[in-house]
């Protein structure tokens, strides 16, 4: 069985860092990096890791949901929403 390595996310996600000047941030990485995050849950069904992993996910908070979050910064994420939240922050620091 193979493993999935990218996705049109993590290729995008590379594409807009390597704009930004930043190096080692390929696609394989950042799906590595996705999936580090928790952004993406690619156990296979059936899978006891992924029922788990979608429990996790169920009761996370956000750090910044829209109504704490600066009006300056929700105009801009409309702008960027296919990426989360703290990937746009950290974006528009560098």
């Amino acid at each position: 069985m193979s493993g999935v390595t990218t996705s049109p996310e993590s290729i995008a996600l590379s594409k807009d860092l390597r704009k930004r000047g930043w190096s080692f941030v390929g696609p394989t990485t950042m799906y590595a990096f996705m999936q580090a995050m928790g952004l993406v849950n690619d156990h296979i069904q059936g899978c006891t890791e992924r029922r788990r992993a979608l429990q996790a996910r169920s009761v996370f908070k956000s750090a910044m949901t829209a109504t704490t979050a600066p009006k300056s910064y929700r105009a801009k994420r409309s702008a960027t929403a296919r990426f989360p939240s703290f990937l746009t922050a950290a974006m528009a620091l560098s």
